[in-house]
């Protein structure tokens, strides 16, 4: 039986040539820390957290996303971070290339038409590589990893033992 309350948010959710290429380079960021990794099958970049809504929002959001235009583009992600609070170590963009911008904007409006309440904090592009970190020693600017972004999915969270667990729902193509 399926729950009636479903934790939703939008991602980029990577290529396995993209998961192997981070997954390349990840020890060496994060050196002792590596003990904390995300694991890679759980790699993302949050678009748009939703959080909690009823079940039957799942098909709208569903059907919300799959009208998005968005045209493909590259995030270069170049910065390696430590935030304290969360206590995460994450990947960073020092910029927002403008069809990820509008990415998000367009999800935005469209959550906004359908009355569909979600987290409204100013959007910066990260990808969390470990948690539980109380400190990073190699921060600050790496060589710029770049990520072709195809499509967006619709991701699920779900709570387990271990931590959360991410289930893409539904997958959307950026088009030219």
């Amino acid at each position: 039986m399926q729950s009636a309350r479903r934790r939703l948010f939008l991602a980029l959710w990577p290529t396995p040539e993209f998961r192997e290429q981070l997954a390349a380079r990840i020890e060496g960021w994060l050196g002792d820390q590596v003990s904390h990794a995300q694991r890679p099958d759980q790699w993302h970049t949050t678009l748009v957290f939703i959080g909690w809504v009823d079940a039957n929002l799942v098909s709208i959001v569903d059907a919300l996303a799959a009208g998005i235009a968005c045209a493909p583009f590259v995030l270069p992600f170049d910065g390696l971070e430590h935030w304290r609070k969360p206590r995460v170590a994450c990947l960073t963009a020092s910029g927002i290339p403008a069809p990820l911008r509008n990415l998000v904007a367009e999800i935005e409006a469209a959550l906004d038409a359908a009355e569909i309440a979600f987290d409204r904090r100013p959007y910066r592009p990260h990808l969390t590589l470990a948690r539980k970190v109380v400190r990073l020693e190699r921060a600050g600017p790496i060589a710029t990893l770049e990520w072709p972004v195809r499509d967006f999915a619709l991701i699920e969270s779900l709570s387990t033992r271990a931590g959360s667990r991410y289930e893409p729902l539904g997958c959307y193509s950026c088009r030219s």
